[in-house]
């Protein structure tokens, strides 16, 4: 890891530290400004989201997500117990979906609604609720509820819902381009793929 940044917030006094470079081929030196990825701190975002609906009584935590994506399809071994995998389940990572399926669904609006096509290829690797496994499809599923629920882009929906009413005004709405990362989808940004990512300071104006 050639780069690291930290602020630390004591009162409304901000110390920062930086060290290594942003770019190991120019050799451009790490500062406050520096955007890092974020990876899968994103699914602490979307969780915050969905319990936001679950507050306006848009949905309820232990809802069939099936009520939500009723496309859903698993391969035909699962599909059996698709009826089973509750929204609370996608966001504890307890809902069987293999966290090894990274399709490249673009970064198109229509990039989660084209992830969970992709799913009925997928099988369970265990019967949903049984036991944790990480899962980042569950969040990717997570956040299509967002989308569908909020009628809102996952991107629009946490700024307009969660980072600009923190005051987090770097750019949220920063084109998907300067998102994209391998395996670079829309999808990858809500499972751990955000490659805007964050400065150590963001700006409050």
């Amino acid at each position: 890891m050639p780069r690291a940044a930290l602020a630390i917030l004591d009162g409304q006094e901000i110390t920062t530290a930086e060290t290594g470079v942003a770019n190991v081929e120019t050799g451009q030196p790490v500062n406050v400004t520096t955007r890092f990825p974020i990876w899968s701190i994103t699914k602490g975002y979307t969780a915050s989201l969905i319990l936001q609906l679950v507050d306006e009584d848009k949905l309820a935590l232990d809802d069939p997500v099936l009520r939500y994506l009723p496309e859903l399809h698993l391969a035909d071994d699962s599909q059996a117990m698709v009826g089973a995998i509750t929204v609370r389940q996608l966001l504890a990572n307890t809902c069987g979906l293999s966290g090894l399926h990274f399709p490249d669904t673009g970064d198109e609006e229509d990039a989660l609604e084209r992830f969970l096509l992709t799913l009925a290829e997928v099988a369970l690797v265990h019967p949903p609720g049984e036991r944790f496994s990480y899962s980042n499809p569950g969040y990717v599923l997570a956040g299509l509820i967002v989308e569908r629920l909020t009628d809102l882009s996952w991107d629009a929906a946490l700024a307009d819902r969660l980072l600009l009413p923190l005051g987090l005004h770097e750019n949220p709405h920063a084109p998907r381009a300067a998102r994209r990362c391998s395996p670079g989808c829309r999808a990858s940004s809500l499972v751990g793929g955000n490659c805007r990512g964050f400065a150590a300071v963001a700006s409050a104006q």
